[in-house]
């Protein structure tokens, strides 16, 4: 068997088994292939390229609250070890349940609105919704303040865990099914992923020095929310019947 693990997350993976000289991945039947990885620029198809960017935007984001909301919990508002400890719970706590959401939805919810695309794009447009109104961190009280973070961090999972497979999807429709053209969109993922990750820390460190936590997580929330409007707009775009196009 072989796996290609999909990101740091864990919760992302590409399982494929050799079947009689052609693959299978995902369950789906796949004629034999060559051994070379599709390159990642062949795969970076427009589908592709908002899925990724949704990913790397949603890393971006959570890169910068991770650090940067401690020490303004600590430093502007005085929390406690214990206080900012519970914080960061109230991110990976909503983080779980928007993991279950996603399973849910995939199973209950229309074509359309179970699209990977479409679940990425509402997921980011969230997640920025979300980061901007912590911006306005000192005029709400503790409680309304961890319910604006767990938000975030369901959001965040909407983004996470469909990316892969729509990234996957993309790649597929865009050149056909095959063992290196799922392997191409894993690495792709991965650098989206790996690449939103690096940046969120660095830029937000940079912004919070300039305009401060509220304005940089207003500013970036704002960047993070016209993005998801864009991608939803364009995940709508794929789904408009043919015939409405004349």
């Amino acid at each position: 068997e072989g796996v290609a693990d999909g990101g740091a997350d864990g919760g992302a993976e590409s399982i494929g088994r050799r079947d009689g000289g052609g693959w299978r991945d995902a369950g789906v039947e796949v004629s034999p292939q060559t051994n070379a990885v599709t390159s990642r620029r062949q795969l970076l198809g427009a589908r592709l390229v908002a899925v990724g960017g949704a990913l790397f935007l949603a890393c971006v984001a959570f890169g910068f609250v991770q650090p940067m909301l401690s020490l303004y919990l600590v430093d502007h508002r005085g929390f406690a070890a214990m206080e900012n400890g519970w914080a960061q719970f109230a991110v990976a706590g909503g983080y779980l349940i928007g993991l279950v959401a996603v399973d849910v939805e995939r199973t209950t919810s229309s074509d359309w609105i179970s699209l990977p695309e479409t679940t990425c794009a509402a997921g980011v447009f969230v997640a920025g919704c979300s980061l901007a109104a912590i911006g306005v961190a000192d005029a709400l009280p503790d409680a309304v303040l961890f319910a604006i973070i767990a938000v975030f961090g369901v959001a965040n999972a909407h983004v996470l865990s469909p990316a892969l497979e729509g990234m996957k999807r993309a790649a597929a429709d865009a050149r056909g099914p095959g063992a290196n053209v799922t392997e191409g969109a894993v690495r792709l993922y991965n650098v989206f992923q790996d690449a939103g990750q690096v940046f969120g820390p660095v830029a937000g460190g940079l912004m919070c020095a300039g305009a401060g936590f509220e304005g940089a997580a207003a500013a970036l929330g704002a960047v993070v929310c016209l993005y998801g409007v864009l991608a939803l707009s364009y995940a709508a775009s794929l789904a408009r019947p043919a015939s409405l196009d004349g």
